[in-house]
């Protein structure tokens, strides 16, 4: 009998592109939740006229796959030392900068060619799945009181599974994720705003690479676009304390950051230069009126709309 709870991730930067980084318990195990794997075969229909109605069997062409988990805001407990979501965040299509003792950021990038990949092994009590050269993006939710999470969503070459034991000993990061109090919110300099949520979601479109020499038709699959939005919630105010609708219709971007956690190596400041509001509408919570309010993440000297900096 295989169970749901028995699944293990494993997660690995690629040196180069497409090639089995092997990913191991010992270092590349990430704490996850609801993993979920999707194998994508594209059936290659065949129509020939024949003495019956009935068309012959269709064949498997391209195939890829995608897989969707869950982490907390997990980082290394250590000022300057990458967490391993690190290796995430960089095959979504951002550049990670080190600055030894002190600070590890990470920031978008356009320039497709430093894009990294990673090989991702989802092991499902029993079963293997492996991708590799997969590359992805992320949502990122922060709530009042709660562990602020990361829903991350790849694709990547296609290996067939295999049987194969959970690893015997695996060892997850230690470090205990911050509670998202005390964030130190503020837009436009503005920080009495009360929220509930903030909601990062980086929108990165990934799209295959078609090839007829390569084994699965895919040459690979890469990162060719982002539209990162935001959304908040913060109670109605007067329009003298914070004109919203003033940004609005001005198509003004306003800066935004806010923080996760304290401690040093377990503290993230997430900052963000144009916060361009694109809908506002009234909501409910526990008998307040909120604004829920959409935006957009627009760059202010190129490729710099958001910046997560871990220290």
């Amino acid at each position: 009998m295989s169970l749901t709870r028995r699944q293990i991730l494993l997660v690995k930067e690629e040196s180069t592109y497409g090639t089995d980084a092997a990913p191991d318990a010992t270092n590349n195990a990430i704490l996850v939740s609801n993993p979920e794997i999707k194998e994508v075969v594209e059936m290659a229909e065949r129509d020939p006229v024949k003495n019956t109605l009935l068309n012959p069997a269709p064949l498997a062409g391209q195939r890829y796959a995608t897989i969707s988990f869950q982490t907390e805001l997990i980082l290394s407990g250590s000022a300057g030392v990458a967490p391993r979501i690190g290796d995430l965040f960089e095959a979504c299509g951002f550049s990670e900068t080190v600055s030894a003792g002190s600070s590890v950021t990470y920031e978008p990038s356009s320039d497709v060619s430093a894009h990294k990949s990673v090989t991702i092994y989802l092991y499902k009590d029993g079963r293997l799945h492996k991708l590799t050269g997969a590359r992805g993006s992320f949502k990122l939710t922060a709530a009042v009181g709660k562990v602020c999470v990361i829903d991350w969503s790849f694709s990547g070459l296609y290996t067939p599974p295999a049987d194969a034991s959970l690893p015997s000993s695996v060892s997850f990061e230690d470090t205990i994720p911050a509670v998202v109090l005390d964030a130190s919110f503020t837009l436009n300099s503005v920080s009495s705003l009360h929220l509930q949520q903030i909601e990062i979601d980086m929108q990165n479109e990934v799209q295959k690479s078609d090839d007829i020499n390569a084994a699965s038709g895919i040459a690979a699959l890469g990162i060719i676009a982002r539209k990162p939005v935001c959304s908040i919630n913060p109670e109605m105010v007067s329009v003298a304390t914070y004109d919203f609708r003033s940004d609005w219709l001005g198509a003004v971007g306003r800066a935004m950051s806010f923080v996760i956690g304290s401690a040093a190596g377990n503290k993230a400041t997430i900052s963000c230069p144009k916060f361009h509001i694109t809908d506002i509408a009234y909501g409910d919570r526990e008998g307040r009126i909120i604004e829920e309010i959409s935006a957009e993440l627009k760059e202010d000297s190129g490729d710099d709309e958001i910046s997560i900096v871990c220290e």
